[in-house]
């Protein structure tokens, strides 16, 4: 199984998921988000693949 992170090197709870993954043994696959440009159709195509609805994806309080 792979997985893809996408990663926020100032979030705790990003900087911790990386090795919980591969301490499970799951190969991983991290992107940067703050680094690449993020377009409304890969927006578009991460929320459909999660199944949510828009919002839900978000964190509420953070910026």
């Amino acid at each position: 199984m792979d997985v893809i992170i996408h990663h926020n090197p100032r979030c705790g709870t990003s900087r911790n998921t990386p090795g919980l993954i591969r301490n499970a043994g799951i190969e991983r696959h991290i992107v940067e988000y703050l680094k690449i440009s993020q377009t409304r159709l890969l927006l578009r195509q991460l929320i459909a693949s999660m199944g949510a609805a828009d919002a839900s994806g978000r964190r509420a309080g953070t910026a």
